[in-house]
């Protein structure tokens, strides 16, 4: 078969970008998940919350800068519009004494630069009014942060594409792509092996997207981490309820997973360097249930844990390990009470914080989208026409 447009990745991202490409031509999508909107890998395997946009400076994280507060604003809309569960809680990203001051205001700075609305610090008794369990010193307040269902979003995603006509081949893998002056020809395999000739070229991998890169054009210069990471949860009682996100200051770590404590400049020194990651930590995150309220089940994590691979996701972590996190902010949160959650593996290119959302330079008709790890869910309508108008 010919087609005009395919999608190699049925994520958060993929199926965004099929939604938005299926209504004016021919779409298919490629995915290795048995079915359409499944999205079993970093789509589904994270906190589910909804960012505002503070973490992104526009000096070094401009895609991430723009497309995060752009699509805060769409996720919100399209979720009340189709019917997907998401509320918008708002967040608090808390310092535990003055030393923390700083990343807040941190912070801040970039929010506001970001334009993203209603920042503020606030002290301890205006957070008592709006989180009467949590213990800190000072936080900034996030009002436009929230949590979606992100296995209801992508799901929601498929089913809108497919409806403008999207084709979607799960069940399969690309493993070549040659470029061809009619476009490219994927060869893919799944009970057998199929190729057909496609105009145009959409890599949204995920974890493999340097994959693809490389088999578009060998030249690649892509390099995509495995970042790893567990979480856990915990049934909430009176004395340990959030109905917010809940984070702390934020800090750089290596590539293992260990925290440097370093200052807010030295940090982004490193960050622009390479040599290490910026987290926004192990925080509280409210989950949903099926009719789109807030239920008792809390999330704590992400905590990072050394890379084995794209595909291990065996767990390393005891339930002890989430409640001495939650406790930070918890002092009620009880031991017995914490349990495992889950394991995700977050997509990071090498060398480069923010998304790389371009055209392959040889090979134009191809446009890559690698490292599209946080904030990719809540970006991720906002990146389908970011990529539409490329």
């Amino acid at each position: 078969m010919d087609v005009e447009k395919t999608i190699i990745g049925g994520g958060a991202v993929g199926c965004a970008l099929a939604y938005e490409l299926s209504k004016k031509g021919e779409v298919v999508v490629i995915d290795s998940n048995p079915s359409p909107g499944i999205g079993e890998n970093q789509s589904t395997r994270n906190s589910g919350v909804c960012h505002a946009g503070i973490y992104y400076p526009r000096e070094t994280e401009p895609l991430k800068a723009r497309l995060c507060v752009e699509g805060n604003g769409m996720l919100y809309d399209f979720c009340r519009e189709f019917g997907v569960p998401a509320v918008q809680t708002g967040k608090l990203v808390v310092a535990k004494d003055e030393l923390d001051i700083p990343w807040l205001e941190e912070l801040l700075k970039t929010g506001r630069e970001n334009e993203v609305p209603g920042l503020e610090i606030i002290d301890k008794r205006e957070i008592r009014k709006k989180e009467r369990n949590i213990e800190c010193f000072a936080a900034l307040y996030v009002p436009t942060s929230g949590v979606v269902d992100s296995a209801a979003l992508v799901k929601k995603l498929s089913q809108l594409a497919q409806e403008n006509g999207a084709i979607f081949l799960n069940r399969r893998t690309v493993h070549a792509i040659e470029p061809t002056t009619e476009g490219f020809v994927v060869v893919m395999q799944g009970q057998e092996e199929e190729r057909f000739v496609t105009r145009e070229l959409y890599n949204a991998a995920g974890l493999y997207a340097d994959d693809i890169a490389n088999m578009v054009n060998p030249q690649s210069k892509y390099v995509v981490l495995p970042v790893r990471s567990e979480s856990g949860i915990y049934q909430a009682r009176e004395s340990t309820q959030v109905g917010m996100n809940i984070y702390p200051a934020p800090h750089v770590h290596n590539l293992t997973g260990k925290r440097l404590e370093v200052s807010v400049e030295d940090g982004k020194r490193l960050v622009r360097g390479g040599n290490a990651f910026r987290t926004v930590g192990a925080h509280l995150t409210p989950t949903l249930s099926e009719d789109g309220t807030l239920n008792e089940a809390v999330t704590i994590g992400p905590i990072r844990t050394p890379p084995r691979g794209k595909e291990d996701y065996a767990t390393l972590l005891t339930p002890e390990a989430y409640w001495a996190l939650g406790k930070a902010f918890l002092p009620a949160l009880e031991k017995s009470t914490v349990q495992l959650h889950q394991v995700g593996i977050m997509a990071v290119t090498n060398g480069n914080p923010d998304f790389v959302i371009e055209r392959d330079p040889e090979f134009s008709g191809c446009v890559n989208l690698i490292g599209i790890s946080s904030p990719g869910l809540t970006a991720s309508l906002a990146i389908a026409q970011y990529v539409k108008k490329l």
